[in-house]
C-alpha cells in the first residue's frame, strides 16, 4: 500500500539473513520459508510519521532508537541511516561482547541494513493476530515479571540461586519458571525468541547486541544484576514483532527492505542474487547439457531459452526505462 508524507509508520531495521539452509543468498531464487528466509529484524519497532522523501522521521524518547543507532555507532537517527541505511557504506555494527571464543567478538565488515515499513494500521493488524497466545502486553507483563524475580535472585548473596534461571536472562531458552516464592508459571513463546525455534527468527547482529553488555536484556551485565530502566518498552517491542512475524508467516508473506527512501538498492539486492542463482543454475545445465540426447528435451530446452530470453529484454527495460515516482513509491 502507499504511505503518504505525515502517515504514522512502524518501522523494522532488516539485517540480509546469510547462512543456513536454503541459503538466502545463494539460493535466493527458491521460494521463502517464513517471513525471515531473505531479511530478519535488527531492531525493535520503531513508530514515527513518513517523510518527505520517504524517509522515516521516528518520535523522540524510543528506546527502539537508542539500540539501532548504538549498535551502528551512530550518533544519532539521522547519521544511521546516512551510513547503515546506506547502500554505498554500511555500517560496523558492535555487540559490545568480548571477543572470547564462545562469543566469537564482531565482524568489522561493515553491513548494509535496510529498513520495511509498515503503516500504523497494519502493523496494528499483525500484532493483533493471536491464536491461543498471549497479547504482545500479557506476553512483557509476563516475561517482565519472570525477568525481575530473576534478577533480585541474581542479587541475593545469601540464597543458593538456580542457574537454570540464567537462560532466561537472555531470553533463549525456557518456558515454565519457579519464582523465588514458590510460585510456577508457563512463560509466552516470547522467552524464546531468541532462539531460532518456531516461525521467525531475530537477526543474529540484533541478538548479540540486545543480549550483550548494552543491550538491557542480561542483568549479568549491569552494576548490580540491574534491570535496563526500559525494560517494559524492550519486552514490549520484541512481543509485538514476535507477533508480527507469526501474522506474516500466516499471511504467507516476507519480510522485505520498503521500496522507498533509498532502500530499494537493498531490494534490487535480493533480484541481483536470485539472478546470479539463474546464472548458477544456467552454467550447471550448461554442464550437463550433453546427457540429453533426445529431440523432444532439446525442443524444451529451446523453448526455455525463449522465455528466458524474453524475461532479460523485460529486465532491461524495467531497469533503463520506468522509474516510480519517489513520493508515491509503495512500501
Amino acid at each position: 500500500m502507499t504511505i503518504r508524507e505525515g502517515e504514522e509508520v512502524v518501522a523494522l531495521v532488516l539485517a540480509r539473513r546469510t547462512g543456513g539452509y536454503p541459503d538466502a543468498e545463494k539460493h535466493a531464487a527458491a521460494p521463502s520459508i517464513g517471513p525471515s528466509h531473505l531479511f530478519q529484524a535488527a531492531s525493535l519497532p520503531i513508530r514515527g510519521v513518513a517523510g518527505g522523501y520517504n524517509d522515516l522521521v521516528p518520535h523522540p524518547g524510543q528506546a527502539s532508537v537508542q539500540f539501532a543507532c548504538e549498535m551502528a555507532e551512530a550518533a544519532d537517527w539521522e547519521k544511521f541511516a546516512a551510513t547503515a541505511l546506506d547502500f554505498r557504506t554500511g555500517a560496523a555494527l558492535k555487540t559490545y561482547r568480548p571477543a572470547l571464543p564462545m562469543f566469537g567478538g564482531d565482524d568489522p565488515e561493515p553491513k548494509v541494513l535496510g529498513l520495511a515499513v509498515f503503516s500504523a494500521a497494519t502493523w496494528e493488524h499483525l500484532t493483533g493476530t493471536i491464536y491461543g497466545d498471549h497479547s504482545p502486553a500479557e506476553a512483557a507483563a509476563v516475561v517482565l515479571d519472570a525477568m525481575r524475580d530473576a534478577a533480585a535472585g541474581l542479587a541475593d548473596r545469601t540464597i543458593e540461586y538456580d542457574p537454570r534461571r540464567y537462560d532466561l536472562l537472555n531470553l533463549r531458552y525456557g518456558s515454565d519458571y519457579t519464582f523465588l516464592d514458590g510460585r510456577t508459571g508457563t512463560l509466552p513463546t516470547l522467552s524464546r525468541c531468541f532462539g531460532g525455534e518456531g516461525h521467525f527468527e531475530f537477526a543474529p547482529c540484533f541478538t548479540g547486541f540486545m543480549c550483550g553488555p548494552r543491550g538491557g536484556l542480561n542483568p549479568r551485565s549491569r552494576p548490580g544484576g540491574e534491570l535496563h530502566p526500559d525494560l517494559r518498552e524492550i519486552l514490549l517491542g520484541l512481543a509485538e514483532t514476535w507477533t508480527a512475524g507469526y501474522a506474516l508467516r500466516y499471511a504467507n508473506r516476507p519480510l522485505l527492505p520498503s521500496a522507498a527512501g533509498g532502500q530499494y538498492v537493498n531490494a534490487r539486492e535480493v533480484a541481483g542474487a536470485a539472478m546470479l542463482s539463474l546464472g548458477q543454475a544456467a552454467a550447471a545445465l550448461d554442464y550437463r547439457i550433453r546427457e540429453f540426447d533426445s529431440e523432444k528435451a532439446a525442443d524444451h530446452l529451446r523453448l526455455l531459452l525463449g522465455q528466458v530470453d524474453a524475461l532479460r529484454e523485460s529486465i532491461s527495460a524495467r531497469l533503463d526505462g520506468d522509474r516510480a515516482v519517489p513520493s508515491f513509491a509503495p512500501r
